[in-house]
């Protein structure tokens, strides 16, 4: 206790806010305070009454005061108030907490927090009545709504009926409580919900349902996106398979008129002069297309602009962006020049400019580097069944070097997944590319955003020779996620791979949270591989006399060095070790 009123009164601030009367506490540390003045509670907690809560006001200093000084406080805290803090803020810590000590009840539809008046305060006592009650309503729309990950997880685990969950995830508009609800398939999707994302102007979680085929998209919800000058979400939009009806591009246009986006008409328009979607005879689609064309005249072509390109094409002389013999895609150092270059260039024009520089450069650059952007602006074919990209050469501005009547590539799964361009995989998956090489390209190269992806999307292609794959290559982080979600594959040999990559801290990972690797087998492996680096970090733990004895059979000179000399071994044992090493020199001979 007196640590805990030293804290309190190093602290005063706190003492506005938070409730910490407790009763031995009054008795040993008389300026605690004996009420909480500034916090009201409620019988009763609801969705809506956040606005006028004086614990969601104050909660963060709640979460100050359990940061400070741990779970122990709990028990000399108001319940009554740690409940109303928990539901407030979402604080699934502090809720487990009164869970565990059996105060809180629940129904499919509400919490009912039950205490004794031992343990609240005056003025909880004030507040609640002898009753001693409070219920809270609608959790699972709380947490939803307000990003309370935990909690919902909490509730999910103890029952709590889920049935209008998502209505709450798309009024939230968080991303990883939608990924959540996808992953334990929670709740009921209605098609109306994708135009409340829409209308709240929630990007992120649009672009989540998009990539995941969640139907409701129609024409309300393109509107919704160019009214809220968001370019990436109508380029989402017309791509999304799953529209209750086909997008009218006229009535796209005229919106981007209407509410003057320049960089959504600058898009459309030259959507529309690529793909021909308004000929001759199109009607009023044809007007509204010279509209916004002339309300945007910085777009349009000018002999100056041709000559800002023109540092790009000298640059991409040297590039050879086919190699019709392999068809792979080049490797992302061979466009490192055009690369920073590009960066310059694209800083003072825009992706509707592309057309001014070489169309096939542009296509290898953008598959080297992932830039879905660019490949979107180009005339890219996304072939599924036959797993490869195509570029039609045909109407396109080449160089003298890019003068291609098509250009493919077949190797961009395996590329995207090596270079870790996460957006251009997701979309190869969308359109139906093959997986199966994910988790093997993934083992060597570590990339753990893809790693998750995989994992979420429930690849196929794993096989357990994979975890020595990523120890060997030294991917600690791949290696934690492959523990926490129970991969298939640990075994002895594991830790001789993270002996080989010789990370240091990936080896320290499997000898502290793994069973299966040893180590004896961890010395044995860096004293055949003469790893003196590793040796040395592992040399302070029991069993160096086996590395020893393994250093001197295996001709190791500088492991042998290293251990003499430090461990100071014995000059008897060290005859010992010598005699060997000669015996199985002359066994070999």
């Amino acid at each position: 206790m007196p640590h805990l009123a030293a804290h309190v009164l190093r602290a005063p601030s706190l003492l506005k806010r938070i409730c910490t009367f407790h009763i031995d506490a009054s008795a040993k540390a008389p300026a605690l305070p004996q009420r909480c003045c500034s916090i009201r509670l409620r019988s009763t907690y609801k969705l809506d009454d956040d606005g006028n809560d004086d614990v969601a006001v104050n909660g963060q200093r709640g979460s100050m005061w359990s940061l400070v000084l741990g779970d122990r406080c709990l028990p000399l805290l108001c319940e009554p108030h740690l409940f109303a803090h928990a539901i407030a803020r979402g604080d699934a810590n502090i809720l487990g907490w009164l869970i565990s000590q059996g105060r809180v009840a629940w129904t499919k539809e509400l919490l009912m927090f039950t205490t004794d008046e031992r343990y609240a305060c005056p003025g909880a006592k004030h507040d609640l009545g002898g009753a001693m009650t409070m219920r809270a309503l609608h959790c699972v729309a709380r947490a939803a709504e307000k990003g309370h990950l935990a909690v919902l997880q909490l509730l999910h685990a103890n029952g709590s009926s889920m049935g209008d969950v998502w209505q709450f995830v798309c009024s939230g508009g968080h991303v990883n409580v939608a990924r959540y609800v996808v992953t334990h398939d929670l709740g009921v999707w209605n098609d109306a919900f994708i135009n409340t994302v829409a209308e709240k102007s929630l990007v992120d979680l649009l672009h989540f349902l998009l990539r995941r085929s969640y139907g409701g998209v129609n024409q309300r919800t393109l509107a919704l996106a160019i009214q809220h000058n968001q370019l990436q979400s109508v380029r989402d939009l017309f791509a999304h398979k799953h529209c209750l009806a086909p997008l009218s591009f006229e009535d796209a246009l005229r919106d981007a008129v209407e509410y003057d986006r320049l960089d959504i008409l600058r898009w459309l328009c030259n959507q529309a002069r690529r793909t021909c979607l308004l000929g001759r005879g199109a009607g009023n689609g044809d007007v509204l297309l010279r509209v916004g064309c002339c309300r945007m005249h910085q777009c349009r072509h000018e002999p100056a602009r041709q000559q800002a390109a023109y540092p790009l094409r000298v640059a991409v002389q040297a590039l050879y962006c086919s190699e019709q013999q392999s068809r792979c895609v080049p490797e992302m150092q061979s466009f490192a020049l055009f690369h920073e270059q590009f960066g310059g260039w694209l800083a003072r024009h825009d992706l509707s400019q592309l057309d001014q520089l070489c169309q096939p450069h542009l296509f290898a650059y953008a598959l080297s580097y992932g830039n879905m952007e660019i490949l979107e602006e180009l005339d890219v074919e996304f072939r599924a069944s036959h797993q490869h990209v195509q570029l039609n050469g045909l109407g396109c501005r080449p160089c003298c070097v890019g003068q291609l009547d098509k250009l493919t590539y077949q190797n961009v799964v395996q590329h995207a997944t090596e270079s870790g361009h996460f957006d251009l995989l997701a979309h190869l998956e969308d359109v139906g590319f093959a997986m199966d090489d994910v988790w093997y390209r993934v083992s060597f190269f570590g990339d753990l955003e893809i790693a998750r992806y995989a994992h979420e999307c429930e690849f196929d292609g794993w096989l357990p020779r994979y975890v020595y794959n990523a120890a060997a290559s030294g991917h600690l982080g791949l290696i934690k996620f492959l523990d926490k979600h129970h991969f298939s594959g640990f075994d002895s040999e594991t830790i001789c791979g993270a002996v080989h990559s010789g990370n240091l801290a990936l080896v320290d990972y499997l000898l502290t949270h793994r069973t299966e690797g040893t180590l004896r087998k961890a010395l044995k492996t860096a004293a055949e591989t003469a790893n003196l680096k590793m040796l040395c970090h592992l040399v302070g733990r029991p069993g160096v006399s086996c590395a020893e004895w393994r250093a001197y059979v295996t001709r190791s000179h500088a492991c042998a060095a290293y251990l003499t000399d430090v461990m100071r071994v014995r000059t008897s044992r060290t005859r010992i070790y010598k005699q060997s090493l000669k015996r199985k020199a002359s066994e070999m001979t």
